[in-house]
């Protein structure tokens, strides 16, 4: 953990000035191999965690080339990099004023316009940034990139779980597997990752059982594969979980955002019996033995 003297003095921005509200939580959408569709699983699942009940933010984070601004097909000047060449501390409304708004209701913080510009954004921004969007948002969709920098290393730690993507084929299982060691060596918990296998189908050859097999972890969520939906939405800028909802491509979406919400919900609060309760409880276990004799 750094010092909030250290940042300041280092000059790195820091954030402050939010009001206080209930925890948020960040999920992080990763695969250790490129081309596995991170960017489109992050968008269509922020699209199926949002509702009117909850605050929804994408961030952003491949940070040399991403892509979620076009696949929102909003266009922007604004851009995480200029969060981090903002000195001193970074308040709710400045972050605010960065993230751009989509029509869906979900707002986003883009990535760096130009590819040089993301060695701006240090793992400690990144920190900075997660901890104050979970105050404004009940769920922080964050995308990122295979190679394991700081501010991806920074995002897994600070995730409340990891989307991790492989897709049916040998070079992405292999790599997958080699991800699970560094987990282990991370030593996050189990119910930390949520293991999914993108571009499911049948004529790889490789299915959701053959994967879980070998790399002995169970897949949670398949998607199908469906070039068609997937790249008309990519083209027209349009996730299809908005409005291709009935598509076993987007219901594998909404089935994931589902699951996500129901892991975080609260535990139910054990229910306390009132005094009268109680006595009541005790009146018909005696009358049960007056009757049994």
């Amino acid at each position: 953990q750094v010092a909030q003297a250290a940042g300041a003095a280092e000059g790195t921005p820091l954030v402050s000035g939010a009001p206080r509200r209930k925890r948020g939580h960040v999920i992080a959408v990763y695969s250790p191999k490129g081309g596995a569709g991170t960017s489109l699983v992050t968008v269509n699942l922020a699209m199926a965690l949002h509702r009117p009940e909850y605050k929804v933010a994408i961030m952003d984070a491949s940070l040399q080339f991403g892509n979620v601004g076009v696949l929102l097909n909003l266009q922007a000047s604004r851009s995480i990099a200029d969060l981090a060449k903002v000195g001193g501390e970074l308040e709710t409304q400045l972050i605010e004023s960065v993230m751009i708004p989509h029509p869906s209701g979900v707002k986003t913080l883009l990535a760096p316009p130009r590819p040089e510009m993301a060695e701006l954004v240090t793992g400690e921004l990144i920190k900075g940034l997660l901890g104050e969007l979970r105050r404004m948002f009940d769920y922080v969709v964050v995308d990122t990139w295979h190679s394991l920098h700081e501010p991806v290393l920074t995002i897994l730690d600070e995730a409340d779980r990891i989307v991790l993507l492989t897709t049916p084929d040998i070079p992405s299982l292999k790599n997958t597997r080699d991800f699970f060691g560094v987990l282990e060596a991370l030593a996050y918990q189990s119910d930390k990752v949520v293991f999914i296998l993108n571009k499911a189908d049948r004529r790889a050859g490789i299915s959701a059982k053959d994967v879980s097999d070998n790399l002995k972890h169970q897949v949670t969520v398949e998607i199908p594969l469906d070039d068609a939906v997937a790249l008309a939405s990519i083209n027209r800028g349009v996730p299809f979980v908005a409005d291709q909802r009935a598509k076993p491509i987007a219901r594998a979406l909404l089935q994931l955002g589902e699951s996500l919400i129901a892991a975080f919900a609260p535990a139910p609060e054990p229910q306390v019996q009132t005094a009268a309760e109680t006595a009541d409880d005790a009146t018909r276990k005696r009358l049960g033995r007056l009757m049994g004799r």
